[in-house]
């Protein structure tokens, strides 16, 4: 980078900015514009106080700084930075991965070359907002090509299927001519103003969008028509004189349309279009949980294959086919559930065999189980809708939840005192409830049938439930469970070892919660003793306000400095793994501490941890950002 520097006498000399850094006159080195066509950089003397003036000629990235725009001074660190006036006056202070907002050309009155250098500053010039004329243009053309289109079908129909004359026989070919003359300005227009491709895609998006919801619709239709009039006595039919089946019809196939395709809709009402904010608060968020890691351009740089990986490109959702797959499985399985619920309504006209069938206690018990994996469903998508994250995984996850509890149910209802249990009676509806309970939480059926054949002697191997499940964390919902066992986080152990970050960027779980789950899984693991749950361990460190690794950590480091540290580690009582007399006995916290010290996620967690402490600090100068952080604790 060259630049040219010019005296006050008027001489000049062109010098490299390299070799002015290394110069005596680099500390004063400033960007300002100091009344010249040219913005400038000032440096002088200490001894003389002699004005130099050095006129910027190449500065990659800054010519933008020549003319008079609107700019902003982004803070790339996850601290907060205060920048030092020039005149002494207020220091400009930027928020952790934060912006400020000014003229360009008071950049000059600010210290703001060292930072910009760092790249711990980036200087941006903010775009004007473009113009809307090529838009209006195009939406007035193809709004005129509309009118024009459907002028023309209204005189076509009225010339030839209403078998009449138009007065004006000319009108409809001129019309055509007219579509054809707006057709080619709209197709030229959006060439010309760079839209086409983009045209081009939005209408293959919106295509395979309204082909789904077409298909989604129609089975949410035609299943319980066809099924409904399968099922439906046509004797019965007959004697109707006031079409009331034709009214009980319709109330049928409306109510299972509507409940079908709820969860259905909230997938098509979900807007992708927070993807670029998502994105920036990823970044944020993995600059202060990653200890490598100093701004977010070196997050950028280790994370954007990731984010692109996950996120993709926004345009581009709906454009295949296999996206709606899950989204139609997921309908025709709701449209089946929810047929065989409203068909015992209609007892006047189905057939006595069919009412027999649908009233009997095993297919009660089914219907529960599809109202309990219902709600579940329901539940589950307005929360990930409300999150932005609901995509087509999720309505695999309905699908199979569906079609386990139709097993699990079937199972259970087998299982003494359910098996022949009559309708209307005690047994049967204890059998309903808990079909309920089955289809929101299906490992209570697989408890029950796992300890029915415990006490039947029957199976003495493993049990059938998940040990340690991610539900005994603090703060874990069965919803959350749900997501996360999406991801194949199934136990306490899975989630300990799983990728934070994937998790992060994936579930779209608060980042402040998944690593308080993490935290909280490092020391539930090293508590564990054996398939047995660690709660008295947990219960008593909790009565401390110990419920993660990093508490007992900061608490150590807090009783080490005091010099009481014996008693912290006496919280679990004073345990020895030698019983012979005269030997001291082993503190078990400062083992677990020192057994989990090497944890694969423990640096992520103390540097969390380390940046909510620090939040407040702010750096005066480039050097006060401290370099990449080792993996060891801080003592």
């Amino acid at each position: 980078m060259s630049i040219l520097c010019r005296y006050a006498d008027g001489g000049n000399w062109t010098v490299s900015s390299s070799s002015l850094d290394k110069g005596k006159c680099a500390e004063y080195c400033r960007l300002g514009s100091a009344g010249h066509a040219h913005d400038s950089v000032h440096f002088g003397s200490a001894a003389a106080m002699t004005a130099v003036t050095v006129a910027v000629t190449e500065i990659s990235g800054w010519d933008w700084l020549s003319s008079a725009v609107e700019a902003r001074l982004c803070n790339r660190t996850a601290h907060h930075v205060a920048i030092r006036h020039l005149s002494n006056g207020p220091p400009l202070t930027l928020p952790p991965c934060g912006e400020a907002r000014f003229h360009s050309q008071d950049l000059g009155t600010y210290d703001c070359v060292p930072w910009l250098e760092a790249r711990l500053v980036v200087a941006e010039p903010i775009p004007a907002p473009p113009s809307h004329r090529g838009i209006r243009l195009v939406r007035f053309t193809a709004v005129l090509l509309i009118l024009t289109l459907l002028s023309a079908s209204f005189l076509t129909y009225v010339e030839t299927v209403r078998g009449r004359t138009a007065e004006a026989p000319w009108a409809s070919p001129a019309l055509v001519g007219i579509a054809t003359l707006l057709s080619l300005g709209l197709l030229i227009e959006t060439a010309v103003f760079g839209y086409l491709t983009r045209a081009v895609d939005t209408a293959l998006n919106v295509l395979m969008r309204s082909f789904t919801v077409l298909v989604i619709l129609l089975l949410g239709v035609g299943v319980p028509c066809v099924l409904i009039i399968a099922a439906w006595d046509s004797a019965k039919l007959q004697t109707d004189t006031n079409y009331n089946a034709t009214t009980m019809l319709f109330v049928q196939v409306l109510v299972v349309l509507l409940a079908a395709v709820a969860p259905a809709g909230l997938y098509f009402l979900f807007s992708r279009q927070r993807l670029d904010s998502l994105r920036d608060d990823f970044l944020r968020e993995v600059l202060q949980l990653d200890p490598n890691l100093s701004t977010l351009d070196e997050a950028d740089t280790k994370y954007g294959r990731l984010l692109d990986e996950v996120y993709g490109d926004p345009s581009s959702n709906g454009l295949r086919f296999s996206l709606g797959v899950p989204l139609i499985l997921c309908t025709l399985l709701l449209a089946l559930g929810w047929t065989l619920v409203v068909l015992p309504v209609s007892r006047n006209y189905i057939g006595d065999e069919v009412f027999n069938l649908l009233s009997s206690t095993q297919a009660q018990a089914q219907l529960f189980g599809f109202f309990g994996a219902y709600y579940f469903a329901l539940n589950m998508a307005f929360r990930r809708y409300l999150r932005a994250d609901l995509t087509t995984k999720a309505y695999s996850q309905i699908s199979v939840r569906i079609i386990g509890t139709v097993l699990l149910v079937l199972v259970v209802s087998a299982i003494p005192p359910f098996a022949g249990a009559k309708p209307d009676t005690t047994t049967a509806h204890v059998l309903e409830v808990l079909a309920f309970v089955v289809g929101m939480v299906p490992d209570t059926g697989l408890a029950l049938i796992s300890d029915f054949l415990k006490r039947r002697k029957l199976f003495v191997g493993t049990s059938l439930q998940q040990q340690h499940p991610v539900t005994v964390l603090e703060g874990v919902s069965l919803y959350d469970s749900a997501r996360l066992f999406e991801e194949g986080v199934e136990s306490v152990e899975s989630l300990a070892y799983a990728n934070l970050i994937e998790l992060i960027l994936r579930t779209r779980i608060p980042a402040s919660r998944l690593v308080d789950l993490f935290d909280q899984a490092v020391l539930y693991l090293h508590l564990c003793q054996g398939p047995q749950p660690p709660e008295p361990a947990r219960s008593r460190l909790r009565q401390f306000g110990i419920r993660t690794a990093t508490d007992f950590e900061r608490a150590d480091r807090a009783a080490t400095a005091r010099g009481k540290s014996g008693p912290l580690n006496r919280i679990l009582g004073a345990h020895t793994y030698d019983d012979h007399p005269g030997n001291q006995p082993v503190p078990i916290l400062q083992v677990m501490s020192d057994a989990w010290h090497d944890d694969e996620w423990m640096p992520f967690l103390r540097e969390w941890r380390r940046c909510l402490e620090d939040r407040f600090e702010t750096l005066t100068s480039p050097a006060g950002l401290r370099p990449a952080r080792h993996h060891g604790v801080d003592k």
